[in-house]
């Protein structure tokens, strides 16, 4: 019976690590995704996007650079800390499942929080 808990712990533990990587990997698309529309917007001469409505206080040329290219370095570090994020999930993963080999817990709860702190980070 004890067997048969422990292989449900464990199939338990990897679908949730399962989904976080999934998730992680989506945030990580929406994050790049996000930094490209920015690129864009910067990189485009007509005055359509950069229109007085649609930013919040100085309008200098100058200012509208700074501010998006602040919002584009924060959509990249986001990025890079969900991709992080995603690697230590995996290798969670990788430690859990692994067949017949006596993997300390320190080691797996080391990863599951290291990742936690690039989710955090990334969000």
């Amino acid at each position: 019976m004890n067997d048969q808990a422990e292989k449900t712990d464990v199939n338990t533990a990897l679908s949730v690590i399962q989904c976080n990587t999934s998730a992680a990997t989506f945030l990580a698309s929406v994050s790049l995704t996000l930094s490209s529309l920015i690129g864009a917007w910067i990189a485009n001469n007509s005055n359509i996007f950069f229109q007085s409505q649609l930013i919040y206080g100085d309008t200098s040329a100058t200012t509208i650079s700074i501010k998006y290219i602040s919002l584009l370095t924060c959509f990249l570090l986001a990025f890079s800390c969900f991709i992080q994020s995603a690697r230590h999930f995996v290798h969670a993963n990788y430690l859990i499942s692994i067949p017949d080999s006596f993997v300390p817990i320190t080691s797996v709860e080391l990863a599951v929080i290291r990742d936690g702190d690039f989710w955090s980070l990334g969000l």
